[in-house]
């Protein structure tokens, strides 16, 4: 089981934002699922167009996910496409997901959660 202890939390601000929508820093659990299993992953930061994970699963790009996970307290639910893949000095796997769909509220939380963090 990947713990959120594992992730360094600067890491979710190294990168450059070259992306249309502004990502925000989400460090917490996640529950990943590909290929019809469970997969426990971190979430490293979130955009409204989607989110960055970690985990010891390998994806590939174009493998579809549904994603579980929180912002301010507010469960949110997705499904997306990982677009891109890279891997750790650790060894643990990171990735890029597109959100394809979000359920209920979802997208406002996120939209929200990105605003505060720009302030």
């Amino acid at each position: 089981m990947l713990t959120v202890s594992t992730v360094p939390l600067s890491f979710a601000a190294t990168k450059p934002n070259r992306r249309d929508s502004f990502r925000a820093p989400l460090g917490g659990a996640v529950t990943l699922t590909a290929r019809d299993r469970l997969v426990d992953s971190v979430a490293l930061d979130v955009s409204e167009g989607g989110l960055r994970l970690m985990s010891r699963l390998r994806l590939g790009e174009g493998e579809v996910v549904s994603i579980v996970f929180f912002v301010n307290g507010e469960l949110v639910s997705v499904t997306g496409v990982v677009r891109w893949t890279g891997t750790t000095k650790l060894g643990l796997h990171t990735f890029g997901v597109a959100f394809t769909s979000i359920e209920d509220d979802g997208l406002g939380l996120i939209v929200a959660h990105c605003l505060r963090s720009m302030s």
